[in-house]
């Protein structure tokens, strides 16, 4: 009995965790669309690691990764833009 109850909470939490990462990831495409980078990434690495626990053979996982190094690259591309000169040749 005491291991059927243990199963259900682990069940549970689980499924609070898909949720809460379809949640962020909900939210990370919003970010990305109102050009919100930073919040972007926290929310797509939030939702990969979380589905990433569970299994990264999903494509819910896949759309968090590819989100993730989208704005990854979104992110390099608006800080090298703002690098001095100086900085850019070094």
């Amino acid at each position: 009995m005491r291991s059927r109850g243990f199963n259900n909470r682990k069940i549970i939490r689980r499924q609070e965790l898909i949720f809460r990462a379809n949640e962020s990831l909900s939210a990370g495409r919003k970010a990305e669309l109102a050009n919100n980078y930073p919040e972007a990434r926290k929310d797509y690495l939030f939702s990969a690691e979380a589905f990433g626990s569970i299994s990264r053979s999903t494509r819910s996982y896949e759309t968090a990764a590819e989100g993730l190094a989208r704005v990854d690259f979104l992110l390099y591309d608006d800080a090298s833009q703002l690098a001095t000169p100086r900085a850019r040749n070094t």
